[in-house]
Order: C-alpha cells, then structure tokens, then sequence
C-alpha cells in the first residue's frame, strides 16, 4: 500500500513547483532567494529545462501525479492503465531522486549559486524517495 505520508510532501513539492512558475511566467517580479545570491540565474540558467520543458513545469506535473496516486490508492484503486500504482509512484520517485541529486551538484558545482525553491523541491522528492523506500 502507498503510504500517506507521502502526500504532505508532494502537495508542499506541487507549491513550490508552481510558485517558481507563477513567478517567471505571470509576475515581472523577480524570484528572490536568502540563502543563494541570484535565484534567477539558477532557475533560468541553461539547466533550466528538459527537452525545452522548464523544469517547474515538470515539477508541477510530478507532484500532481503523487498525489493523485496517494489518493487513488487510499480510495481503493490499487492499478493504472494495468500498472501497480505502488510501483509507479517507486519509479517515478526514483528517478525524481537521481535529478534531484543531480540538479544539486550543478547548482553548487555548475552555477555556483543555489534557488531555496529548489532546494526544497529537491528535499521534498528525496524525502518521498526515503518513504517509498523505507516504509
């Protein structure tokens, strides 16, 4: 069974995710940062996208996903287009885990400066990755 704790995380992802797109795509307001120099240089850096999809989209979309999978499974849906949702919700934490990791060693190596947005995004998709995982 999915384990609820993994909501509160996607859901605390999911606002972050969109608060980061409000910002670059709806305000002229510049993303402000406390603990880095220039959230906007992280955020609209060359690592910024995927396949030309920004990355807070795709934030977005993946913690919407978790949490309307915890959800489905704790209403009783157990399966989605014949996948166990248990193990799509493993696989789709894994691999938001390794680029969390990864987006981390660029912020700090690569760009030099860090996002706290990104930052927290990063903790919320590694802390759903250790409740997958360990409970």
């Amino acid at each position: 069974m999915v384990n609820i704790l993994i909501l509160p995380f996607s859901l605390i992802g999911f606002l972050v995710s969109w608060y980061i797109y409000y910002k670059k795509n709806h305000t002229k307001e510049k993303l402000v940062c406390h603990i880095g120099n220039d959230c906007e240089k992280v955020v609209n850096s060359n690592y910024s996208k995927v396949l030309g999809i920004p990355l807070e989209v795709l934030g977005v979309a993946y913690y919407l996903f978790l949490s309307l999978m915890v959800i489905a499974t704790h209403l009783g849906s157990f399966t989605l287009f014949g996948f166990m949702i248990f193990d799509l919700i493993l696989v789709a934490s894994t691999g938001a885990f390794v680029f969390s990791v990864f987006l981390i060693y660029i912020q700090a190596f690569v760009i030099r400066d860090w996002c706290e947005y990104c930052l927290i995004s990063a903790t919320m998709s590694v802390a759903i990755f250790l409740i997958e995982i360990l409970l």
